[in-house]
């Protein structure tokens, strides 16, 4: 409906012809409509909505665009509209606009008019992938691809459903993705996750990493926490800014005190340890972290458990507002029993389990210095309170990691 006026409908004389406009025409949706626009340009050559792009009427003009490539799957840039609206159509199942067959055969046109085509391709397996249709997804990003589709995200999402029966394929679709300068960290994250052990080095030498500045790789290393393979991967990121005498105080030192943690979680306590008494610092000086880490690091180096470092961890608790994670009370639980203070020590691991509850997600432990599911945090907090209790056999497993493994 064109050169509606926008004025009062006191009468509701514009809505009966809308009523009557759906009637003749058998038009079960709300009809788009394009106002009157009263403006003096428009007796001007030029094209109004072009000069005037943010006008009401360009607005209104563009949607109905839209809505008419939207609806000619034969044209690309239709089907791709098609695609993307789909989704939500398809959530709203059972309703008259949008039932589930019209939409499977709308998707089954597209597939069929654009075989050759990798993006549009790409899109549908997106769709299907997003349902759960994992099959029918994956045969639709091998096509993609094979189309010549140059998506980095058909390669990581084609990786993910390979993960489990190829390995294989999937690391080399992940490297794929990691030859993409520029990648944001969140895929440079999911790609180097999906990377076989054996191939660690290459996510650490890939475009994706070395393209990114020192606070995107210390985020990727900060999550890639899951798993002894993960934190070798971060390891391997960090390390080339050790060296890197460009980088500002602000920068360098949260990259070396990340790269401390992952040399803690591979069993190299003597690098921890090195990276954490950087510039000679003394234990007084460290905040609560870097000395419970430092603290860490000297006991595995050594085999003999250096006071200081727990006592400072001790003193920063008694004068900071308290934690609430699960991780921060089984730290501090480890530092009461260093300072002799069993009781303190057993209280601290009761309210790390305290803080667990019920919690289905990954919690990071100091006992072996990445994330784990809270059975394997249970697990590790029972052999703690076994060493507070008397069980000197008992000892963090990350001293026990071999630092090549």
């Amino acid at each position: 409906m064109s050169n509606v006026p926008d004025l009062d409908d006191e009468d509701r004389i514009l809505q009966t012809k809308i009523s009557a406009f759906r009637e003749q025409l058998d038009f079960a949706g709300e009809p788009m409509i394009v106002h009157r626009y009263d403006s003096l340009s428009l007796l001007n050559q030029a094209v109004f909505t072009n000069d005037r792009p943010r006008s009401r009427l360009a607005r209104e003009y563009r949607r109905l665009v839209r809505a008419i490539v939207g609806r000619n799957l034969t044209d690309r840039d239709g089907a791709l509209d098609y695609i993307k609206g789909a989704g939500e159509r398809w959530r709203r199942r059972g309703t008259v606009r949008a039932s589930p067959e019209k939409i499977s055969l709308k998707l089954q046109q597209i597939e069929d008019r654009h075989s050759t085509d990798g993006d549009v391709l790409f899109a549908l397996g997106t769709f299907f992938d997003d349902d759960g249709q994992q099959d029918r997804a994956a045969s639709l990003f091998n096509r993609a691809i094979d189309a010549g589709c140059e998506e980095p995200e058909a390669y990581l999402k084609r990786a993910r459903l390979r993960a489990e029966e190829d390995p294989k394929g999937a690391t080399d679709d992940a490297l794929r993705v990691l030859r993409t300068d520029g990648l944001p960290p969140p895929l440079v994250r999911e790609a180097a996750r999906l990377v076989s052990d054996e191939r660690v080095g290459d996510v650490a030498e890939s475009v994706a990493v070395r393209s990114l500045d020192a606070d995107g790789r210390v985020w990727v290393a900060n999550v890639l926490s899951e798993s002894p393979k993960e934190v070798r991967m971060g390891a391997a990121i960090l390390e080339p800014l050790a060296d890197d005498g460009e980088l500002a105080d602000g920068e360098h030192g949260p990259a070396m005190r990340r790269l401390a943690l992952c040399y803690l979680g591979l069993g190299d306590c003597r690098a921890a340890r090195r990276l954490l008494d950087r510039d000679g610092r003394d234990v007084e000086d460290m905040d609560i972290q870097d000395a419970f880490n430092y603290g860490m690091a000297a006991w595995g180096e050594t085999g003999e458990v250096d006071t200081r470092p727990f006592e400072r961890v001790i003193e920063l608790h008694a004068l900071g507002t308290e934690h609430g994670t699960a991780n921060y009370h089984q730290c501090v639980a480890v530092a009461g029993w260093a300072v002799g203070d069993d009781k303190a020590a057993l209280e601290s691991a009761q309210r790390a389990r305290d803080a667990l509850g019920g919690r289905r997600g990954k919690e990071f432990s100091c006992w072996r210095y990445y994330r784990i599911v809270a059975a394997d945090f249970l697990s590790d907090l029972g052999e703690l309170e076994a060493l507070i209790r008397g069980d000197l056999s008992r000892k963090p497993r990350f001293m026990t990691t071999r630092a090549d493994s």
